[in-house]
């Protein structure tokens, strides 16, 4: 009842969680309401839902690599040793990088797919578009791949080879920054970077929006002049990748 909807905002607010963690909560707590009144379930006050309060969220400020530690990154990569582990990194920043699609969905894609990224392929119902030079860097690493796992990203470091998880890609990225000597890498960092050098490349709205999700890319438009330092930002989607 009400009361139980009161009892849990409450303590909500005195922990002072972050906005779009309670955000993310009242929509848990909103959709499961409205399903219980749907399935007419025999608990619940009719509406309860509606006294679930939405929780406005400010718009997340960008933070791009630097084109700095991205020269570092690229020079990095492009002179690691043809190991199984440096293929699929390398192939895994520059599909990031080329593409600004979400972690979720990356992990998604299977080695079926590699026939079909090339222009516009899609997975989740979202485009994951990549230049021909990481599609033929994935080829590589999954030709040197000796495991019949479906994922087109795994991890080896136990066998058997298991589908790369999602807590796996911040460790590739730690990696990677400890050994050039950078503070650190995210993939949001990585979706920040590409999205900004687009909007700068005036690339078409619609092949920005698509691997964004449900992400806006407006408030990212203020932040798009941070990039010009090396004059990355006028090459647009391959740029640094071909």
């Amino acid at each position: 009842n009400r009361g139980h909807v009161e009892c849990w905002k409450d303590p909500m607010n005195l922990r002072k969680l972050r906005q779009r963690t309670r955000s993310l909560n009242s929509i848990g707590v909103r959709n499961f309401l409205r399903w219980v009144e749907q399935r007419r379930v025999g608990f619940g006050d009719p509406n309860l839902w509606l006294d679930v309060p939405g929780v406005s969220v400010p718009d997340r400020h960008p933070n791009p690599i630097s084109d700095e530690d991205l020269d570092a990154i690229l020079s990095h990569l492009a002179t690691l040793p043809p190991t199984l582990v440096n293929l699929r990194d390398r192939a895994l920043f520059h599909a990031f990088m080329a593409s600004g699609t979400k972690l979720s969905d990356m992990l998604k894609l299977t080695r079926r797919d590699v026939s079909r990224i090339s222009d516009a392929g899609q997975q989740g119902g979202r485009t994951v578009a990549l230049p021909q030079t990481v599609v033929a860097e994935i080829g590589e690493y999954l030709s040197a791949r000796t495991d019949d796992c479906p994922a087109m990203w795994v991890a080896t470091e136990r066998y058997p080879v298991r589908p790369l998880a999602y807590s796996g890609v911040p460790k590739i990225w730690e990696r990677i920054a400890e050994r050039i000597g950078i503070s650190r890498v995210t993939s949001q960092q990585l979706r920040d970077t590409t999205t900004l050098k687009l909007i700068a490349a005036d690339e078409p709205y619609a092949d920005i929006a698509a691997p964004l999700g449900n992400e806006r890319i407006e408030p990212r438009r203020a932040f798009a002049h941070t990039l010009p330092q090396c004059g990355h930002h006028s090459r647009g989607r391959t740029d640094k990748l071909t």
